[in-house]
């Protein structure tokens, strides 16, 4: 009786083809049970794969969202506590990429969204370029430097340094203040023009009494 045919389906890369039909439907049956059993192993090792993958990359993509930094901010207090914050670089990225979506055509513009976004009018009124005053420096400081970070595509540094500074200096015309101040004046010159009007009044009377 003659021998039958290797029905070995790959070994060492080569391929035995069997003369026999019974032998090679054998061997392609085989041959389908070694692939479809590399395949369940691939597709055990890329989803092994992929969840080390989201593992890895959920602390870094968690770490923070927007909200969490509370803008507009409001006190000094806050000021400390976003300068810890922005001490991380990935948080650091996060909210310049942020306030680089608030757009803007001009410097002014692009100032006045991420300033009006930023810092609330009573805290803008507090701060100044330098800390002159007593007053919160802002030059030097890491929100500074992500702001700026965020509009450096649409204005140089220069030009963001001196529309942050005029942005700061027109504080208390925001809001209302600007006619707040414009009330408050017109009532000095009320009281100045009574007093003013008393005092001569006062000096007709001293006069007429002397005479």
């Amino acid at each position: 009786m003659p021998a039958r045919a290797s029905v070995s389906a790959i070994k060492d890369g080569e391929v035995t083809i069997p003369t026999d039909q019974i032998e090679r439907d054998r061997l392609i049956f085989t041959t389908l049970l070694q692939i479809k059993a590399m395949v369940k192993n691939n597709t055990i090792a890329l989803s092994r794969l992929e969840q080390k993958l989201k593992e890895k990359r959920s602390p870094e993509v968690n770490i923070v969202s927007i909200e969490e930094f509370g803008f507009p901010m409001e006190s000094k207090e806050d000021v400390s506590r976003v300068e810890i914050m922005l001490k991380d670089k990935q948080k650091m990225k996060l909210l310049s990429n942020h306030l680089a979506t608030l757009g803007g055509f001009s410097t002014k513009e692009v100032v006045d969204r991420i300033m009006s976004n930023v810092f609330k009018t009573k805290l803008a009124c507090q701060c100044n370029w330098v800390g002159k005053g007593g007053k919160v420096a802002l030059k030097n400081l890491a929100i500074t430097k992500a702001m700026k970070d965020a509009g450096r595509s649409r204005a140089t540094e220069a030009e963001l340094d001196t529309s942050i500074r005029l942005w700061l200096k027109n504080a208390h015309d925001r809001d209302g203040g600007r006619k707040l101040r414009a009330i408050k004046k017109e009532a000095r010159d009320r009281q100045l023009a009574l007093a003013e009007q008393h005092n001569m009044s006062f000096d007709s009377s001293t006069s007429e009494e002397s005479d």
